[in-house]
C-alpha cells in the first residue's frame, strides 16, 4: 500500500511528478503512531530541478512541516510557521519524533529556524495549534540551541508533564556540552525543574518500583544518559 499525506494523486500524476516528489519530499523524523493507528511525522521539502514548487491535492504549496496520516489513509499537514505562530520558523528539528499525550489528544514536537525555536503542541485529530513555548537556556537566559545534530524527542510523563532536551547557549561554556533537559506541564504554560543533560538523548520513564533505593516522593523516575564531552565547558 502507498500513502501520501499530500495526496497520492499528486504523486501518481506523471512520471515527472513521481520523480519530483521522491527527490524533494523527505521524512525528517521517526514516525509516531497513536493507539488508533494514526501516524505523525515531520518532513522537509527540498527544491528540485524537475518540478518546483510542489503542491498538495488542495493546491497548497508544500514546505517543511508536520504531517498526519489517519488510520484510514487520509493525509493532512500544517506548516511549522503556523504551528509556532512565528514566520521565522522553517523546520521540524531533525530527528525529533512527535510525542503523543497520554489521552491521545495532543501531539508535541519541536520546531526551529535552524538554530532556535519552540516546543509546540497540536490537536492530534486536526493538527490545530494549541500552545507553544520558546526554548531557553536556563542558565544564560538565551535561546537554547536546537541543533540538527541532536537526537532528542519530547517525552510525556505519566502525569502528563513534558520533557525535551536542548543544547546550551553559549555552547560548552556552562555545562560541558551536555545541554539541558527542559521540563514543562502538559499545557506548555509552566516551566518546571530542569535536568543537566538532554540534547542528544530522549528520556525514558522508569517506574519507582524498579529502583528500591529511591526514597523520594516522585511518582516516576527518568532514565537518560549523561555524557561529559572531553571535559568541555567550565563545570
Amino acid at each position: 500500500m502507498q500513502l501520501a499525506f499530500y495526496g497520492l494523486s499528486q504523486y501518481q500524476a506523471s512520471r515527472r511528478a513521481t520523480q519530483a516528489f521522491q527527490e524533494s519530499v523527505q521524512i525528517s523524523t521517526p514516525l509516531a503512531s497513536d493507539a488508533s493507528g494514526n501516524i505523525y511525522f515531520g518532513f522537509v521539502v527540498l527544491k528540485n530541478r524537475i518540478l518546483w514548487p510542489l503542491f498538495d491535492s488542495n493546491g497548497k504549496q508544500l514546505t517543511s512541516d508536520i504531517a498526519r496520516i489517519s488510520a484510514s489513509g487520509l493525509g493532512t499537514w500544517v506548516p511549522v510557521s503556523t504551528a509556532a505562530n512565528d514566520s521565522s520558523i522553517t523546520e521540524v528539528v531533525l530527528n525529533c519524533a512527535p510525542a503523543i499525550s497520554n489521552d491521545g489528544g495532543t501531539i508535541y514536537i519541536a520546531v526551529s529556524n535552524g538554530q532556535a525555536g519552540y516546543l509546540v503542541s497540536l490537536a492530534s485529530a486536526t493538527l490545530t495549534p494549541l500552545a507553544r513555548v520558546r526554548l531557553k537556556d536556563p542558565d544564560s537566559g538565551l535561546d537554547a540551541t536546537l541543533t540538527d545534530n541532536a537526537s532528542a524527542s519530547p517525552t510525556v510523563g505519566p502525569d502528563g508533564d513534558i520533557y525535551y532536551g536542548v543544547l546550551e547557549n553559549p555552547c560548552c561554556r556552562e555545562n560541558h556540552d551536555r545541554g539541558w533537559l527542559l521540563h514543562f506541564d502538559g499545557r506548555l504554560v509552566q516551566a518546571k525543574i530542569t535536568g543537566a543533560f538532554g540534547w542528544d538523548d530522549t528520556a525514558s520513564v522508569v517506574p519507582v518500583s524498579m529502583v528500591p533505593s529511591y526514597t523520594g516522593t516522585s511518582l516516576y523516575l527518568l532514565f537518560t544518559k549523561f555524557n561529559n564531552y572531553a571535559g568541555a565547558g567550565k563545570r
